[in-house]
């Protein structure tokens, strides 16, 4: 069934005097906007010019294709899946020609860039890069590991070829039928109250965030415990996030250097932070901040302004006019960053930045999120609204992902609230058009991760209905996100309410409930 898109802009819709300023800034598609100012490059820094200096040995690596796992079932071989992309590589750093030769001769040998395709990283979910899933000649894992030691990787391939060939006819019959099964696990009831009780359980005293071990910034769960305490007004979830947040401003995981913040810390004192950034958690913090800010801090809102500044300085590229997605720093102290221009990501950043001229009235993040989001219209949105997940001048691929349409679809919401520009609202209702008309399931009433068209080449199709998330929010849970806010309380609640796969971690669940709470207060509006 296909919806039609009508936003009321409501409260958020600024005043007209207001209006006046935005519809110049984001005067994106009726006219050519004034050139922007570009940000001054770090001369601390080389990014965009470095390339990647991969520790692993050279492998002749052949590709995701119709053709490989047919050479498979002519061979009768096992797929050997290496998931790795800079900065999550190293497996095969020894460089010894024997595992070279196993590798080239013994297995089909297919490297995939998780970053580059998440549709794929996610039905082989492993735990973290770099990883090996050795499946059979139809696609169907039936080992895996992560991070394996480099001195281990022989002895491994050698017991998995030799389990293969032994038990093959049990690997087969075990996993039977599962080719054409649905991708999805036993329901688990969530709820916002045992959400809570799980986020504060995993709450840090001592150090703030999240878990005893490597520590993850967690924007899903400071998120979730910001509208928790909206709803609530509990002043544990708000004292959560501010010792949190001032425990992460005042670490080595703020890059005193460069600004921004890196994606993790290998101790849960925050004091070992890996040399790698993502945009999704620079833009999902500004957001954080925001809201955090809020609540009588104006502190948060001065880290939100200068995180901002360093996104523009170390994330955009204004040759495209749109922003990188991740950033890594190599062995030799360059900074090497991800050539890709990923959809998700910038239109994460748009809505973040949307926030910021909501609550700061910052004109740079208004200037920064009309070039991105032209960026977005000219070059990743085909003429049937699909959103191409990657997409620079060079290569356009893996359109109509369910978390890309979404995200994009909120971010042109944002800047159409902000403007009030009815382009805006039109193109959301293309991206959302085509959402509906290809992904959505009526049968479960929710959405598949990806269109037929974008299927894993040359296999049959899997159906993955998402709500787990991965690095970004899971998309039905973003759908949900997505419809409560157009007050199509139906779909939401169909979305948020029927037979859903769950994990029972804390973050997975974290989304969801935060969407649950939202949903409530419309519901209750609408009463």
């Amino acid at each position: 069934m296909r919806y039609v898109l009508i936003v009321n802009p409501g409260p958020h819709l600024i005043s007209n005097a207001k209006q006046v300023l935005w519809l110049g800034l984001f005067g994106l598609f009726n006219c050519a906007p004034e050139p922007l100012p570009e940000p001054v490059p770090d001369a601390r820094s080389q990014h965009f010019r470095s390339v990647w200096e991969s520790t692993d040995q050279a492998i002749a690596w052949g590709h995701w294709t119709a053709d490989s796992f047919a050479g498979a079932r002519r061979d009768d071989l096992p797929v050997l899946l290496y998931l790795s992309a800079p900065g999550c590589d190293g497996i095969f750093s020894r460089n010894l020609p024997s595992v070279r030769s196993i590798v080239e001769e013994r297995f089909v040998a297919i490297h995939v860039d998780p970053f580059l395709r998440p549709d794929i990283a996610r039905r082989y979910a492993s735990g973290g890069w770099p990883a090996l899933v050795i499946m059979t000649p139809d696609a169907r894992a039936f080992s895996m590991v992560v991070d394996i030691p480099p001195d281990n990787v022989e002895l491994f391939l050698l017991r998995i070829l030799e389990g293969y060939q032994k038990q093959k006819g049990i690997i087969e019959r075990n996993q039977g039928k599962g080719q054409a099964a649905p991708l999805q696990r036993d329901a688990i009831e969530v709820s916002v109250g045992a959400t809570h009780e799980a986020v504060v359980a995993a709450f840090d005293s001592v150090y703030g965030g999240f878990g005893r071990g490597a520590k993850f910034i967690e924007v899903e769960l400071l998120r979730f415990l910001l509208e928790h305490y909206i709803e609530s007004q509990d002043s544990t979830s708000l004292q959560i996030v501010q010792k949190s947040l001032d425990a992460l401003l005042d670490s080595p995981m703020r890059d005193s250097l460069e600004g921004g913040f890196f994606a993790y810390s290998h101790t849960p004192d925050w004091q070992s932070p890996v040399q790698e950034k993502d945009l999704i958690d620079q833009a999902g913090l500004v957001q954080v901040l925001l809201r955090a800010a809020q609540y009588d801090n104006p502190e948060y809102a001065r880290a939100a302004r200068d995180l901002i500044a360093q996104i523009v300085s170390q994330f955009y590229d204004p040759e495209h006019g749109a922003f990188r997605g991740r950033t890594v720093r190599m062995e030799s102290g360059d900074w090497w960053t991800d050539p890709a221009i990923y959809a998700d990501r910038n239109a994460l950043l748009i809505s973040a930045f949307a926030a910021a001229v909501r609550d700061l009235g910052d004109e740079r993040a208004a200037l920064m999120a009309n070039r991105a989001m032209k960026y977005l219209v000219d070059n990743c949105i085909d003429p049937e609204g699909a959103v191409n997940y990657q997409c620079t001048d060079e290569k356009r691929e893996t359109a109509g992902l369910l978390e890309g349409q979404v995200l994009v679809s909120l971010a042109l919401l944002d800047l159409y609230e902000l403007s009030g520009e009815e382009e805006f609202r039109e193109r959301a209702q293309q991206t959302m058009g085509f959402m509906e008309e290809h992904l959505f399931d009526p049968e479960t009433e929710a959405f598949f991760d990806r269109p037929e068209s974008a299927e894993l080449t040359g296999l049959a199709r899997h159906k993955l209905t998402p709500y787990d998330n991965d690095m970004l929010t899971a998309g039905n849970v973003l759908a949900a996100e997505l419809y409560t806010r157009l007050n199509d309380q139906l779909r939401a609640g169909a979305l948020l309410h029927g037979n859903r796969p769950l994990e029972v971690s804390a973050l997975s669940a974290s989304s969801y409930a935060r969407v649950l709470l939202q949903y409530g207060r419309a519901c209750r509006k609408s009463l």
